[in-house]
């Protein structure tokens, strides 16, 4: 009778083994026979559902534990995919220096449709070119000066609102709203309604939240509430598209009067429009409130650094002038530049980006193969000691004597694939850090805030914090 049942336990037991066993072979067998480099070090999960469950419920932690324990480079299956994580300054230069030579975008499926297929994200070559082309126009230093107006009034709105409260405030959900409304005013050309503003923020949070799911559009299933969400926000941009094309004299210098302008001219159909609108207030709704968040955090910690951005501004005569800072003003501020690097070398919203290898090549003695996923990293790279010395102290004056540093790579390196708005970006990271320092005091409830970093970086408990005026004598 024991032995019977010793039997029947060992075979299941045998048998998952014996699956084990052949799904690691067939992984091994993926490899480009061509090449007699190895693969990388690694593991490979559960048969055909890879390690994508424990990548999901483990988050950053995920990433981390076998970052130490392989180091650079190592293979793992994910999203249904052998993939190959990637860090290092040279090896990530390598992945983006040849797009379309090497490698070429990859995103999860799930991922693209969620994104939008005509978005600049989810395009390869001639058409990735062509609409990053067309979207760059909405974003050169002349744009970005205007918006940048707009942006100074929206953010010195926002502080001195917060300044009002009494109570703490949970800055997640604030800023997200504040960042929605910066973004939209940019790329629509117009305040939306409090309804309107409220659909975009919950349905983009639905879609980021939803953005890594399995692929599978069933209702209940996390793809399923992405894009169910994702429709919520079309209709609002159809909305503003329809209304935009009834009163075009009343739209001269935002993103979408320069789009609709190039669809006018035959270079873009309004799907890709539409798409690409949603990248980016998709992008806007998770970075930004990122960084506003680091932000606040990081400068609460480190009071010097405040005071020193105050001394700046008071130096340059700008810290009793209540007049939106210019484009120059705000390059002419020497520690403000190495302030924002060094909040986005520290707390970078998004984690890195994934390729599909389309010729195999080498990293570090091991094979990168044709057909696999590469996933790069770019926190690993800037939480890595031999980039960056005293990598998890908080230290702006790093940058003083140094431009620039090739590990740093928050906007995805300089390679084709890079941030299309950066530089809109980037002036909303320094008139949010100015306007904060020259309008208020903050206080953080915690004093030590825990962020979640899978798959943007954010603050668990929303971010609790206390604002405060600060007492100056602004002319009016």
């Amino acid at each position: 009778m024991l032995p019977d049942l010793l039997l029947s336990l060992l075979y299941p037991v045998a048998l998952w083994l014996f699956c084990i066993t052949l799904w690691k072979h067939y992984i091994n067998s993926l490899k480009d026979s061509a090449s007699s480099l190895p693969l990388p070090p690694g593991t490979v999960g559960l048969p055909f559902i890879g390690e994508t469950f424990h990548m999901i419920c483990q988050g950053w932690q995920f990433y981390k534990s076998r970052k130490e324990k392989y180091g650079h480079i190592y293979k793992t299956h994910v999203m249904g995919k052998p993939t190959i994580r990637v860090w290092g300054t040279h090896n990530i230069q390598q992945i983006l220096k040849n797009e379309e030579m090497l490698v070429t975008m990859a995103w999860p499926k799930s991922s693209i449709e969620i994104i939008g297929r005509k978005s600049i994200v989810a395009s390869t070559r001639k058409d990735h070119n062509m609409r990053r082309a067309l979207y760059s126009r909405a974003f050169t230093k002349a744009a970005v000066q205007n918006y940048n107006i707009r942006l100074e009034e929206i953010i010195r709105k926002w502080v001195l609102e917060k300044c009002d409260q009494v109570d703490v405030i949970k800055c997640l959900p604030e800023t997200r709203e504040l960042s929605l409304r910066a973004t939209v005013s940019a790329l629509l050309g117009k305040q939306l309604k409090q309804k309107q503003l409220e659909t975009l923020t919950a349905s983009l949070n639905t879609m980021a939240a939803n953005f890594f799911s399995v692929h599978v559009n069933i209702p209940g299933t996390g793809f399923n509430q992405a894009m169910v969400a994702r429709e919520s926000v079309l209709k609002v941009i159809r909305e503003v598209i329809h209304e935009n094309q009834r009163l075009p004299d009343q739209h001269k210098d935002d993103v979408l009067s320069v789009l609709l302008s190039e669809m006018e001219s035959g270079d873009l159909k309004q799907v890709e429009i539409e798409d690409m609108l949603i990248e980016g207030l998709f992008s806007a709704l998770n970075g930004l409130p990122s960084l506003c968040c680091s932000t606040l955090v990081h400068l609460a910690q480190y009071p010097k650094v405040v005071s020193r951005l105050v001394e700046e501004l008071e130096d340059s005569d700008l810290m009793q002038s209540d007049q939106c800072l210019s484009l120059d003003d705000l390059k002419g501020l020497p520690y403000l530049e190495q302030v924002w690097k060094e909040i986005t070398r520290s707390s970078p919203p998004f984690g890195g980006g994934f390729r599909e290898v389309i010729k195999t090549f080498e990293l570090e003695g091991y094979q990168i193969p044709a057909g696999w996923t590469v996933l790069y990293s770019i926190r690993d790279n800037h939480e890595a000691e031999e980039n960056f010395h005293l990598h998890s102290d908080f230290n702006p004056d790093r940058w003083q004597d140094v431009k620039t540093n090739a590990a740093w790579m928050p906007f995805g390196g300089n390679g084709i694939r890079s941030c299309v708005g950066q530089r809109f970006t980037i002036t909303f990271l320094q008139q949010f850090i100015v306007t904060a320092v020259k309008y208020s005091k903050w206080e953080l409830h915690e004093a030590n805030p825990k962020f979640s970093s899978f798959p943007v970086l954010l603050p668990n408990a929303q971010l609790p914090v206390v604002f405060h005026h600060r007492k100056l004598k602004h002319s009016e």
